[in-house]
């Protein structure tokens, strides 16, 4: 697929999860009565399951439309600097590059999310966190040119 595409489609992506992002930020958590709203789309029935999931299944929603929205993101600038620095041949060679890329930079944005939630990310984890997503991906690209 050409870089154009990738990156149209990333953009539409990171769009979409931007405004669910909104709606949720908005819209659903200043108002519990739209929470339970939201569980009983998803067909949960039972009260006290109903309150015991309201803030545990926004949270879930939220760092996953987070993740989409960073992934989204990532993908045309990864695009475009694999094509300025990448060699000529690495959409031949590493065809999923950029969704691996992007995959990356999702459970990134995931776990730091996560863990500013629960009062725990401070500059020296997320440079430790950041330092092995990027071991594991320069061992992914240096795996096939060995």
């Amino acid at each position: 697929m050409r870089l154009r595409w990738w990156a149209a489609i990333g953009l539409l992506v990171a769009g979409l999860g931007g405004v669910g992002l909104w709606l949720i930020m908005t819209r659903v958590w200043p108002d519990p009565a739209m929470e339970l709203a939201f569980l009983d789309l998803l067909g949960i029935t039972d009260e006290t399951l109903k309150h015991s999931l309201q803030g545990n299944m926004l949270e879930l929603v939220f760092l996953g439309l987070l993740a989409i929205t960073f992934g989204g993101l990532t993908i045309p600038v990864a695009a475009y600097l694999n094509y300025r620095f990448g060699q000529p041949d690495w959409q031949t060679q590493d065809p999923r590059r950029l969704l691996r890329q992007g995959t990356w930079v999702s459970l990134l944005s995931a776990l730091f999310g996560w863990l500013q939630k629960e009062r725990v990310l401070n500059w020296t984890i997320a440079a430790v966190i950041i330092g092995v997503f990027a071991l594991m991906e320069a061992f992914f690209l240096t795996r096939d040119h060995a």
